[in-house]
């Protein structure tokens, strides 16, 4: 349920940003007379697409860093060191989302590895060296 709501979070801030950077690019065009692709893959298209990895990224590595994102704050989780209990770090944050990318791609078995996983660790915790804990 923690990850839903940090989408949602995602989502708004990939939403709010993309309409900021959407009138702001149009106010430009209209300025210097320049027109806009506006069809889907056109060059907005991969800017919108790195806006929202951008924020994405941003978002996961910065509260998993410091100890617990939105949505496991209100289920109160945290995700830390495996063996000192401490919050794992920008570092080790960066690469635990490049573990859960990983941990998606075949099917999510990364993550329902967690279910049968002594120490509930999906293949992102374990590249990471990190575990989600409830407190």
């Amino acid at each position: 349920m923690a990850v839903i709501i940090d989408g949602v979070i995602v989502f708004v801030l990939t939403l709010v940003v993309d309409v900021v950077l959407a009138i702001f690019i149009n106010l430009l065009a209209g300025t210097t007379g320049a027109s806009l692709d506006l069809t889907q893959g056109g060059p907005l298209t991969y800017l919108s697409y790195l806006v929202s990895f951008t924020i994405s990224i941003g978002y996961f590595v910065y509260y998993w860093g410091m100890g617990s994102t939105r949505g496991m704050r209100f289920f109160r989780l945290a995700v830390v060191d495996a063996q000192t209990g401490l919050p794992i770090g920008f570092g080790r944050a960066a690469m635990r989302y490049l573990g859960y990318v990983l941990s998606v791609i075949p099917c999510y078995i990364g993550l329902i590895w967690a279910a049968f996983d002594p120490k509930k660790q999906g293949w992102h915790d374990k590249i990471a060296n990190s575990v989600v804990i409830q407190g």
